[in-house]
């Protein structure tokens, strides 16, 4: 009898253990904190217990407000909390998320404290991407990716929510299996180049919008700058910098500074001094970025940072007000 009850506890544990694998920590902030105007959802990840404060999520709330003042769009997303990381995020469909502390990977496996005071710089930045998908949704090459990433990014605030309120692994692994095969269909929409190719318009955009948000050219720099920074890394941040400067000898281009001699071209040309000339000058970079994806999206591959940013700038000087 003790054997069976050993081997039936042993059982039961394991079950357990096993449903309780497929559930994360995570906490639903529109319960604790009320409705935000901005967000369908706001959920807390990795604890039970709140750690991010109802009025950080109303500065965020009210971010999007300040964005919306001067953008030509202003989607409804959801925001997902993280303790800490190194990174934020847009899902392309709807959902942002954002760590509560900033924590980067240093040498040797250290970890480096980011200033948690560019946080919101940060989260304006991941909020220009959601912008930029409302601009880009209706176009025919990316209506089926933009649709396929909506749903993606409802499954995934499904998922948290199963997460809260404890749902068992198999419904929690019919949402993960889902979703999985979702994200294998969006791959088939856009190739990774084309992505590659839209994302350097994306991250130009984005930091064009969380540098006007806050008043400052080197806000996107200062956000993400640490003291254990390596050269080549530092030189990156400052070519996401609005501040005029030669980037001729930048040694690397990601998708996060290809348009480095684009940003300091805005930075000079198209920095506003009044809350009417930041409506104007987004909405103006919004339609030249647009017209240079139309042009140039069916032969992207074509063409080479050089090209690109002296094909965008020459599309704003001709757009720029007299």
């Amino acid at each position: 009898m003790y054997v069976h009850y050993m081997i039936l506890k042993t059982l039961t544990l394991a079950l357990f253990s096993t449903a309780f694998a497929f559930n994360q920590q995570a906490l639903d902030l529109n319960k604790s904190c009320g409705d935000f105007e901005n967000f369908y959802h706001a959920y807390q990840i990795d604890s039970f217990k709140q750690y991010i404060s109802c009025a950080k999520i109303d500065e965020y709330d009210n971010i999007i407000n300040s964005i919306g003042n001067f953008s030509p769009y202003k989607p409804k997303i959801s925001v997902l909390i993280h303790k800490s990381s190194g990174n934020a995020s847009f899902d392309y469909g709807g959902n942002i998320s954002v760590p509560a502390s900033l924590v980067f990977s240093g040498k040797y496996g250290s970890r480096i404290f980011g200033d948690i005071s560019g946080i919101p710089t940060i989260f304006a930045h991941e909020y220009g991407h959601a912008i930029f998908a409302e601009a880009l949704k209706d176009k025919d090459f990316y209506k089926s990716f933009h649709k396929l990433s909506k749903s993606i990014s409802q499954l995934r605030t499904l998922l948290v929510g199963e997460y809260v309120e404890g749902s068992s692994y198999r419904r929690v692994d019919y949402i993960k299996s889902r979703s999985k095969e979702l994200k294998e269909k969006r791959k088939k929409v856009l190739s990774n180049s084309k992505i590659r190719f839209i994302s350097a318009y994306n991250e130009l955009f984005s930091d064009v919008v969380a540098t006007y948000q806050s008043n400052n050219k080197s806000a996107i720099t200062n956000a993400l700058y640490h003291h254990d920074v390596s050269d080549k890394e530092y030189m990156n941040l400052l070519a996401r910098s609005l501040v005029e400067r030669d980037h001729s000898n930048l040694s690397y281009r990601s998708v996060h500074t290809y348009f480095a001699e684009t940003r300091a071209y805005i930075g000079t040309n198209f920095w506003p001094s009044s809350s009417e000339q930041k409506e104007e000058y987004l909405s103006i970079i919004l339609r030249a970025i647009m017209l240079e994806i139309d042009e140039k999206f069916e032969k992207s591959n074509e063409h080479t940072a050089k090209t690109l940013n002296k094909g965008l700038i020459e599309r704003l000087e001709g757009l720029k007000p007299l």
